[in-house]
Formats: C-alpha cells, sequence, structure tokens
C-alpha cells in the first residue's frame, strides 16, 4: 500500500483498545430502556453523547429510537 502518512499499528490498537473500554463502561453506566437509542440534540441539530452526571433533559437531549428499513 501507498500510504499518505506511516501507519504506526502499536499506537492503533491502544486507541482502538481505549475506544472499547471507554465504550463498554458507557453502555454499563446507561439505563436499559436506553438500549439501541441515539442521542439527539435538538439545539446543537446533531447527534451526540450525554455527559455522565446530568438528566438528558438538562443537557437538551432526547432519546431517538430508530426504525427497520430507515
Amino acid at each position: 500500500m501507498n500510504l499518505a502518512e506511516p501507519f504506526d499499528l502499536r499506537v492503533a490498537k491502544a486507541e482502538w483498545m481505549g475506544a472499547l473500554a471507554s465504550s463498554e463502561a458507557f453502555a454499563r453506566e446507561r439505563p436499559p430502556e436506553e438500549l439501541g437509542c441515539l442521542y439527539y440534540s435538538a439545539g446543537g441539530d446533531r447527534f451526540t453523547l450525554p455527559e455522565p452526571n446530568a438528566s438528558l433533559e438538562a443537557q437538551g437531549l432526547v432519546l431517538h429510537f430508530g426504525t427497520p428499513g430507515g
């Protein structure tokens, strides 16, 4: 492969392992009824992650559940 810059596999693995750990912690701390949802910020007009120490309402977030077929 002709890459634009060198690829450091050790750095990539460390980043991947960190992402897995933080995603597992996030999933464990959210309530079960939020399983499979996205968090939408109407004020920011985007999907985002909720902060752990504030309610969704206080953050201006609403739950968004997908539907089969889009």
